[in-house]
């Protein structure tokens, strides 16, 4: 395999060898320029470590290194930005609000977190621009970011401004889906927890924890 000798021979042999070419065959779809950037941003991060010998050594955990958010090349933030850059100032707002998200989620919580109006005309000129993908569920489009990647080099861009749109988004999914589910508890706390209002998320944590509690007992039962 092409990628396992490209890895191996800048390193990267064994376990850490093979979990490293699942990750990144899967997300750079076995591009070598993209893998060797790849693998430079884990040195750089402290992710990997390079023994006297020349071999790559985790830093981290395999685990880590096989679902954990990787640290990402300055090129492909800069690409990135280079796109950001060339958006609407809606068009921009709804793509920051959707990686804010970081799910599908209805034009309508998106409209409420971006602060745009008329989400679906927007949405249809980023799909054109490959930034996101829409699909109909039932009477409800969702809309989402077309790369993951992608969406981590946009909220790392956001800097301090994250702090807002994580509030603005627990709000709009607490108005739309209020304590419905365990699972949408878990996930609007998410983001009062990362606009710094822990407060606000306990009581979103704690219905989501018993609600799974009693999942469990009646799956026992």
């Amino acid at each position: 395999d092409a990628l396992r000798a490209l890895i191996r021979d800048h390193g990267a042999g064994g376990g850490l060898g093979a979990a490293l070419t699942r990750r990144l065959g899967t997300e750079l779809g076995g591009l070598p320029g993209a893998t060797v950037a790849q693998l430079q941003a884990l040195l750089e991060a402290g992710w990997l470590s390079r023994g006297s010998d020349g071999s790559l050594k985790a830093v981290r955990s395999i685990d880590q290194l096989r679902v954990d958010p990787l640290p990402l090349p300055n090129s492909e933030r800069t690409a990135t930005n280079l796109r950001l850059s060339a958006l609407s100032r809606d068009e921009r707002r709804v793509v920051e609000a959707v990686a804010i998200l970081a799910m599908p989620t209805s034009s309508s919580v998106i409209a409420q977190t971006a602060q745009v109006p008329k989400v679906e005309p927007v949405s249809e000129r980023l799909v054109r621009s490959g930034w996101v993908l829409v699909r109909d569920e039932g009477l409800q489009q969702l809309v989402e970011l077309a790369s993951a990647r992608e969406g981590q080099a946009v909220r790392e861009a956001l800097g301090p401004a994250a702090v807002a749109l994580h509030a603005a988004a627990a709000a709009a999914l607490k108005e739309r889906y209020g304590q419905k589910s365990s699972a949408i508890s878990a996930l609007v706390a998410h983001h009062p927890e990362h606009a710094g209002r822990p407060a606000e998320a306990r009581p979103l944590l704690l219905h989501a924890a018993q609600a799974s509690s009693r999942r469990g007992e009646t799956a026992d039962a």
